[in-house]
């Protein structure tokens, strides 16, 4: 019998999900999957809605990086985020963030945001 590891039970669990997202015919929103590295100066609206993070991705320090509310980001089965640079991300009552995994019972792996002290950008 073929093992199965867990990177490749990730990555299936990642393509089911998003398979689920575009097969959906009640899914009329965009879909934005982010690089490896966020670029310096990104704005995630709602308009991109969902934003998948497939695979480890960051954002360098230095750069910035804009959450608006209503921004809903799916993050892949031990994927990490990692904040290095300036993060603003501030939702509302009406129109929070949300941050989940693909599926309830699939997490990510951990969001790292890391202070380096100084202003904001």
């Amino acid at each position: 019998m073929i093992g199965i590891n867990k990177r490749s039970k990730s990555a299936v669990a990642l393509a089911a999900a998003l398979l689920a997202v575009f097969a959906s015919s009640m899914f009329v929103q965009a879909v934005t999957l982010v690089p490896p590295v966020i670029p310096d100066g990104s704005i995630w609206g709602p308009a991109g809605n969902p934003y998948i993070i497939g695979a480890y991705s960051e954002l360098p320090a230095g750069d910035s990086l804009i959450i608006e509310p209503g921004v809903e980001v799916v993050i892949g089965p031990d994927v990490e985020l990692r904040i290095n640079g300036a993060i603003s991300a501030v939702g509302t009552f009406d129109e929070p963030i949300l941050f989940m995994g693909t599926s309830p019972s699939n997490y990510w792996n951990r969001i790292y945001i890391y202070y380096q002290g100084g202003g904001t950008k």
